[in-house]
């Protein structure tokens, strides 16, 4: 069997956008394991790759139009052998659409990874851009949805809107996952910084990451009484936004803003928090809670953000529910009367799930095995 993972982007691990990274990684570690897996990168002018990559990567022009194939895309994809499974990654491109449309003509397999795309429709704040939005749907990329072989899902959230999109569609949840080999971490015990402190690392992007509702939360809980200070590594459209809030909620000596940190910096300054912090409106597993997780974090998020399953069962970590500002505020006084020992037990706990479920070759091979099943008809 022969993978091909095609998104918008360029697959660069390094990249702010999550599908890149998991695009990279599904690649690099199919080819690890022995399987034949490459990418194809729809590009803007063909603008070439710089990262360092395992894999094929073929680079294709977009066009205008968006919904018009270059002429060497579409040779490329009539020119695929039978038994290939094309992946399709990310929604409300229309190009993808097109390229499903070729597929199908030609009887090859092809999945749909959404990737949460869907769920920040209900985020936008322009109603204009929701009507558009669900006007492409309808009209174009609907079809995509309901002639997949399967839709990959990453977080169970995804699912009722996809079942109104796509009825009686096969709907599969893999989620995200992370290789504990990208980390060189300092291995001798970790310990957390005083006075000890809840971090967050990521967008300072206000609508999804619902830092608002953090910072919120936050100013509360010192009100009444907490001790936990606030670090929000990073930056972002929002970061003066969130200063600005956060003087008014007159909390600003208890947060701080370090930036972004150089690679090193981040992983060490990371270790020494009493637990990593996501309040995400919507998400699907972010990356920046799976890198925390095998650092040896506790993790504290959202309901959205489809952890609690992995995190419940092992207690390594705190739900909030509902996600807001007073449940976030009671959430960092749990975390705050839990005594760094058992913070510390927990994050080991975070590790360890990592390295049992998470792991890129398990998710992998959760994926191959859903592939296959669908080539052979039996799924």
């Amino acid at each position: 069997m022969r993978f091909v993972h095609i998104l918008v982007g360029s697959a660069d691990p390094r990249s702010v956008n999550g599908v890149n990274k998991v695009v990279h990684w599904l690649a690099a570690t199919q080819k690890e394991m022995g399987l034949e897996s490459e990418v194809w990168a729809l590009k803007p002018n063909r603008a070439p790759v710089t990262h360092e990559h395992i894999y094929p990567i073929q680079v294709f022009s977009t066009t205008k139009s968006r919904f018009l194939l270059s002429g060497e895309l579409r040779q490329a994809l009539n020119s695929l052998p039978s038994n290939t499974w094309v992946q399709l990654h990310s929604v409300y491109i229309p190009e993808l659409t097109s390229i499903a449309k070729v597929l199908k003509n030609r009887g090859i397999s092809y999945g749909v990874t959404t990737h949460g795309g869907y769920l920040s429709l209900y985020a936008d704040q322009s109603r204009s851009l929701r009507i558009k939005k669900a006007i492409f749907a309808a009209l174009w990329e609907n079809w995509m949805l309901r002639n997949a072989a399967m839709i990959h899902v990453i977080g169970a959230t995804e699912i009722e809107d996809l079942e109104s999109r796509a009825p009686g569609q096969k709907m599969v949840i893999i989620p995200n996952g992370y290789e504990p080999k990208q980390l060189e971490v300092d291995p001798s015990p970790r310990s957390e910084a005083t006075p000890p402190a809840i971090m967050f690392c990521g967008r300072h992007e206000i609508k999804q990451k619902g830092l608002d509702l953090l910072l919120r939360g936050f100013a509360e809980y010192r009100k009444n009484g907490g001790t936990l200070n606030l670090v929000l590594i990073s930056g972002g459209k929002d970061n003066a936004y969130l200063r600005d809030l956060a003087e008014h909620l007159g909390i600003a000596d208890h947060v701080s803003w370090p930036g972004v940190l150089p690679v090193n910096e981040l992983r060490s300054t990371l270790r020494t928090a009493a637990a990593f912090v996501h309040t995400s409106r919507f998400d699907v597993l972010p990356t920046a809670c799976l890198e925390a997780a095998a650092l040896g974090l506790p993790l504290f998020v959202s309901e959205e953000t489809n952890f609690a399953e992995y995190l419940e069962p092992r207690k390594a970590g705190w739900i909030c529910r509902p996600n807001q500002p007073k449940s976030i505020a009671e959430t960092m006084f749990a975390i705050e009367k839990t005594s760094p020992t058992e913070r510390i037990a927990m994050g080991e706990r975070a590790q360890r799930m990592i390295d049992e479920e998470l792991r890129w070759d398990l998710i992998c091979q959760k994926l191959s095995h859903v592939a296959e099943k669908c080539m052979s008809g039996a799924a």
